[in-house]
């Protein structure tokens, strides 16, 4: 009896394809910015700069990301518009993908104001005196930074002056005369201080002396 073979038989394993990963792209587009002038982003702990108008972050796994947003100097950030409408500061979390796309921010910047006002408010004084059988406008004053700045009774002083630093302020005793001449010394507290821009200082007089 003789034997019977079979051919061999060759089999090949091809092993699976590996996937790969989709990655996405978060772009920060400046809007309000001067050309030329620098500002970062850092988003999951990688820092870019750039003194155009976009700054892109590429390569990236789906996922959710923390950024921070440094303006150019002499800016501020105003708000983040994100790629759902909402908006945020200078600092926040952003998702890729977005609807399946990339994730675009707009950052609207504004410059920071180099002037603001104090404002003097008056309280006290008579708004109207007799001088000479007429009536008039009972005034008063301020000095700010060694200038003197005047009103009338009931209206308020607004002085304008540099932001980020205190000035000095000095108000001084008002006159007064009633109909029958006699002239009245009103003393104001605070009579001095400092103030920065955008603050209101409350001036309240009263009647010293006849």
């Amino acid at each position: 009896m003789s034997a019977i073979f079979s051919p061999a038989v060759e089999i090949t394993v091809t092993p699976p394809t590996p996937q790969v990963q989709q990655t996405y792209s978060i772009i920060f587009t400046a809007v309000g910015t001067a050309p030329g002038t620098e500002w970062s982003v850092t988003l999951g702990g990688q820092t870019k700069s750039s003194t155009g108008y976009n700054i892109t972050f590429s390569g990236l796994s789906p996922g959710t990301y923390s950024f921070s947003i440094t303006p150019p100097s002499g800016y501020e950030v105003e708000s983040v518009t994100f790629p759902d409408g909402s908006t945020g500061g200078a600092s926040g979390t952003v998702t890729v993908p977005f609807q399946g796309y990339n994730a675009g921010l707009f950052v609207y910047f504004e410059k920071i104001p180099t002037t603001g006002v104090i404002t003097f408010v008056e309280s006290g004084l008579p708004e109207e005196m007799y001088v000479y059988g007429n009536v008039i406008a009972t005034s008063w004053s301020v000095e700010v930074d060694g200038t003197t700045h005047s009103g009338t009774a009931g209206r308020p002083i607004e002085v304008t002056v540099a932001t980020g630093v205190s000035h000095t302020f000095r108000v001084n005793d008002a006159k007064w005369v009633n109909s029958r001449g006699n002239v009245v010394t009103y003393t104001p507290s605070p009579a001095s201080g400092t103030a920065t821009a955008g603050q209101t200082v409350n001036v309240t007089y009263t009647p010293s002396q006849y």
